[in-house]
């Protein structure tokens, strides 16, 4: 072996040691994978304040989960609840809502004076007031006690807890008896670790109370989260068995040798490995569908080891340095111009196709070095008698596929059915935008969500009303004007954090008109009716040191020096927080589904433009390679694919989506691959992969890509149609580029 090759051989092992330790510790240590629907995203077509408003909307709303438990008997069903309720608190993944209700409550003690029912200070009534705290001090479960009566003589704090938080069933019996809890998780709902630990302890109790008759309702975005991870995991192992073994079946046909399967899987490991230490290092956290796509990507970097194992029965086992010299230009231009296809994908801000650009492109190039570096040191010989009969099956196989080669009427025929599809296609063509469709939600799951609604009021709507300024007072004032625009029963069920915590001068107001209205007038009644005297009241004392409650603090935020408030907004009140906040240039209605289906719409459009702009690059590097206007032909057969993925998708009734298009990046990169191959060979390069190497690989790429579309994910599933039926019609059809490679030749 050569010294350099050797220096090569011995950096590219150290490399993939490091690699295999950097990604072990990644992975055990937490935290690296990722099951957000979030992440599918765009992160820049939408304005940073509400784009990050959304994700943080989305994270306090997604760690909010409620159980409702029924048993036969109410006792059953309190004893169940209870039993929940204490294996939660034991796991310390979960806190319940009273104990955010006793930092709420401790909060609005701290500032009873300076909060208010009213949407303004005029509209304080103190009549209204003082009745509400007679209610409350001659009721028999009202929480009142002599220390909080001179400290609050009118009840206001009572008062407040009514009026700013929504009235549910927390922690009490409904009417047939079944207990609702409620709280949040302590970390992300879309964490594995987190949904592992908290479904672990939720699926125990269960298990534990089943004997007993004992039912739960879910809701919350964890449960609908570990479902899908449940599902991605499944696709995982369904896509990836399957594809291997299909193209094991494939290779024992093809080279009736076993060295051939650890050989290429030997390649397809180091595509993995490099894939694996590329995607760690560039992202924090990598999303569950880029494993899916992965398991898919086995049909990718498998090429490489089946390039070189097919030289052998070609040449009968050659030198390697002969084998090598033969394959070494072709195939790294083939792995150029697959990794500029690949990484076309990152050219959008859409977080997982960047991870997926990434993954596709260091597997590429680790399983290009492993291939050239490590597989001639396996596959360096056989016995004579053994070349001989492996050549003389190859030769067959070979004949065989020449037999397969388009004549008149089978190129007639396809071109008959490709326009019968494309005048299909353009009848029936349609898009899919809608975020809400891309990974369908467990029908038990929903219907235990309605349950938990109909039964406490809890809902779970993403959408909420977005105030923002230059300061915090300032989104804290236009949230104020635009509750103060809506109808009682409109704002009485929106959780608007400026209430809880207005402007400062919002709350100098607020205490200016209750001490004006309530405490100056009516505190000598007050204190003749309960017996204190007067100066032993002390109803005016300072906030002190009381933190604001985490949830509360969690719906507001800064970004690009705006301060913005996020006020989560129920169906109902929907229609007038709309009309409220139209024309305003500093609040919205924001709905992220919505929202985030018009960016994947204008990203749709934009990525069609991208994928032209991909064939005029490769287009480029072809020129430059190989000088010859007759190069560009290799373009002709994926164009083709590509068009013919969005025909098939139209037959098989998935409609035009970004994902579809994304998948014409692939068509583009690994569908260029066999044009590639075949024009290196008409142009007399020396080429020996034009013909059975090609199917191969082609059928192991369109097997494993193809396998994809069974998934239950919306977004995998047309990404692997269309990768599936664009690279079969670029494969077909690369002989469109050796025609007219050989044509330059002879014209030459």
């Amino acid at each position: 072996m050569a010294g350099g090759r050797k220096g090569l051989l011995w950096g590219y092992l150290a490399a993939c040691l490091l690699a295999a330790v950097f990604i072990a510790v990644r992975l055990f240590g937490g935290g690296a994978l990722d099951t957000d629907i979030q992440s599918l995203l765009p992160a820049k077509a939408l304005k940073p304040p509400i784009r990050e408003a959304m994700v943080q909307a989305g994270a306090a709303a997604s760690s909010r989960v409620a159980m409702l438990v029924s048993a036969p008997t109410p006792e059953q069903a309190q004893a169940a609840a209870d039993d929940l309720s204490k294996r939660l608190k034991a796991s310390g993944i979960f806190v319940d809502a009273a104990v955010d209700g006793e930092q709420t409550a401790r909060w609005m003690f701290a500032n009873r004076n300076q909060l208010r029912c009213e949407p303004t200070p005029a509209g304080f009534d103190p009549e209204s007031a003082v009745q509400a705290s007679l209610v409350q001090l001659y009721s028999p479960v009202a929480p009142v006690s002599g220390e909080m009566l001179l400290r609050d003589p009118f009840l206001l704090t009572l008062r407040l807890t009514g009026c700013l938080l929504p009235t549910t069933g927390f922690g009490a019996p409904s009417a047939d008896g079944a207990i609702l809890i409620t709280g949040r998780l302590t970390g992300s709902a879309f964490k594995l670790d987190t949904q592992a630990s908290f479904t672990e302890v939720v699926e125990a109790w269960t298990q534990a109370h089943k004997a007993e008759g004992v039912k739960v309702a879910r809701a919350g975005a964890a449960f609908h989260a570990e479902d899908g991870a449940r599902h991605a995991k499944k696709d995982i192992s369904t896509v990836g068995v399957a594809s291997t073994l299909g193209i094991v079946l494939l290779l024992l046909i093809v080279f009736r040798r076993f060295r051939a399967l650890p050989i290429t899987l030997l390649v397809v490991g180091a595509g993995y490995l490099g894939s694996l230490a590329a995607v760690f290092a560039v992202f924090q956290t990598v999303h569950m569908l880029t494993f899916v796509f992965g398991s898919a990507f086995v049909g990718v970097t498998a090429d490489y080891a089946i390039y070189y194992l097919s030289t052998g029965p070609m040449t009968r086992w050659q030198s390697g340095a002969e084998r090598l010299k033969m394959i070494f230009r072709p195939v790294t231009v083939c792995m150029l111009t697959s990794a500029m296809g690949f990484g076309c994908l990152a050219l959008f801000g859409v977080p997982i196709f960047s991870q997926m650009a990434v993954f596709a492109v260091g597997g590429l190039l680790s399983a290009w070095a492993c291939a050239f570096l490590i597989v001639p040191l396996f596959d360096r010989t056989v016995a004579e008698a053994k070349a001989e009969r492996f050549a003389g099956l190859w030769a067959r196989l070979e004949a065989a596929r020449g037999r397969l080669s388009w004549n008149a009427w089978t190129l007639a025929a396809f071109l008959v059915v490709f326009t019968a599809g494309a005048a299909w296609a353009i009848t029936h063509f349609s898009t899919l935008d809608d975020v809400r469709k891309f990974q369908p939600r467990s029908p038990v799951l929903v219907a235990e969500e309605e349950a938990v609604r109909k039964a406490s009021g809890i809902g779970f709507s993403p959408n909420f009303l977005l105030s923002w300024g230059p300061t915090a007072d300032a989104a804290k004032a236009r949230e104020a004007a635009v509750l103060a625009a809506l109808p009682t029963e409109a704002r009485g069920g929106i959780l608007a954090p400026g209430r809880f915590d207005p402007s400062a001068a919002e709350r100098a107001a607020t205490q200016a008109r209750i001490e004006e209205a309530l405490l100056t007038p009516r505190l000598p009644e007050r204190a003749v009716l309960l017996g204190i005297p007067v100066a032993d009241f002390k109803p005016l004392d300072a906030p002190g040191d009381v933190k604001l409650p985490g949830w509360i603090a969690s719906l507001g935020g800064e970004s690009q020096h705006l301060s913005y408030l996020i006020a989560p907004v129920p169906e109902a009140a929907a229609p007038a927080v709309i009309a409220a906040t139209k024309g305003l240039t500093d609040a919205a209605y924001v709905d992220p589904a919505s929202a985030y289906s018009g960016a994947f719409s204008s990203y749709r459009r934009m990525a069609g433009l991208a994928v032209l702009a991909a064939f005029g690059a490769i287009g480029l590097v072809l020129l430059v390679i190989y000088r010859r206007l007759s190069s560009l032909s290799v373009l002709i057969a994926p164009a083709m694919g590509v068009a013919g993925g969005v025909i098939a998708a139209s037959a098989l009734g998935t409609p035009m989506s970004f994902f579809s298009l994304m998948g014409a990046f692939v068509v583009v990169g690994t569908g260029a691959d066999y044009s590639i191959l075949r024009y290196e060979a008409a142009i007399g390069k020396r080429s020996p992969l034009a013909g059975l190497p090609i199917l191969i690989t082609a059928l192991t790429a369109i097997l494993s890509m193809g396998l994809l579309s069974l998934s239950s994910t919306y977004p995998v599933r047309a990404f692997g149609i269309a990768v599936a039926a664009g690279l079969a019609i670029s494969y077909g059809l690369s002989f469109v580029a050796a025609y007219f490679g050989g044509r330059d030749v002879r014209e030459a």
